[in-house]
């Protein structure tokens, strides 16, 4: 059987490279970080992919999500308040066995990041070149989709009937914070295990850190760049970008503490503390009065 599995998959490596770049060619930036209206939001990506499980014989779900319904996971993981699901759907599919056997679930989040700047190929373009794909969220992870669900597909054509359900979700909102799988796992969905196809370099990772996203604000008091600045005590300029140097060094000065002592065996990088974000000052001429 297994045999008939990998041959399938063999015979059909194109078939499954061109689902994967049809995918990337379905943009689903998340509306946190852009409001191109061109890019944004995963609809038409769940709903091709809807089609092609549909195709496959499986029973499809599609719903948005609602925030108001999910008020009562507020202060707790994956709640934000007043999110908007419009034309951001989470999908549900299931490729029923013959019974008695146990279930499975193959889960992946439909949203991706946008683009940024660098890119020498469309992002958004899905081209195939040099066996490679290209467009954003070919690792992360519409290709992990796209080998769960050929998975699925290879298995069917293979003729192998399956005593357990087979389900697979795909859900919004994954890299804002995961309100996308709270609403999935509120539905009541639920199997006797779980793979999440998450880039991993094809290692099993059991487990995952927790993330939190902190902000911090540094107050200064702005003041002309090229004058002579009195005494801060006495009315005197405070360069927060200064200040903030402070709060840098020290939080090196955690991560190498923390890079001993906030280890675990089956995670590759130690729990830190990482700034991505630096934002500061109003004017050229001035100051900054905030970091």
């Amino acid at each position: 059987m297994k045999d008939k599995v990998f041959q399938w998959i063999d015979e059909n490596k194109m078939d499954i490279a061109n689902f994967l770049s049809e995918g990337i060619k379905r943009p689903s930036v998340n509306p946190f970080f852009t409001d191109d209206v061109n890019i944004i939001k995963e609809k038409r990506y769940q709903e091709f992919l809807a089609e092609f499980l549909e195709e496959m014989g499986m029973e499809v779900t599609l719903w948005e999500p609602k925030a108001e319904e999910l008020s009562k996971y507020k202060g707790k993981a994956g709640y934000y308040e007043g999110r908007d699901f419009t034309d951001r759907p989470n999908l549900h599919a299931v490729l029923k066995g013959t019974g008695g056997g146990r279930s499975i679930l193959l889960t992946g989040h439909a949203d991706v990041v946008k683009a940024e700047e660098g890119w020498t190929e469309d992002p958004f373009g899905g081209e195939i070149k040099d066996g490679k794909i290209y467009g954003r969220g070919t690792v992360d992870m519409k290709g992990g989709i796209a080998a769960m669900i050929m998975a699925v597909k290879a298995i069917k054509e293979a003729g192998i009937k399956l005593k357990g359900d087979v389900l697979i979700g795909t859900v919004a909102d994954e890299e804002a914070g995961g309100m996308g799988t709270l609403a999935y796992v509120d539905k009541g969905y639920r199997a006797d295990a779980c793979i999440l196809t998450e880039p991993t370099n094809l290692n099993v990772q059991p487990l995952c850190r927790g993330i939190l996203w902190g902000k911090i604000k540094i107050k200064g008091r702005a003041g002309h760049i090229e004058m002579n600045q009195e005494d801060w005590r006495t009315g005197g300029a405070v360069d927060a970008i200064e200040k903030a140097k402070l709060y840098l060094d020290m939080f090196e000065y955690l991560n190498k503490e923390w890079s001993i002592s906030k280890t675990h065996p089956l995670l590759s990088i130690p729990c830190q503390v990482k700034i991505a974000q630096l934002n500061a000052g109003e004017y050229p001429t001035s100051y900054a009065s905030s970091a």
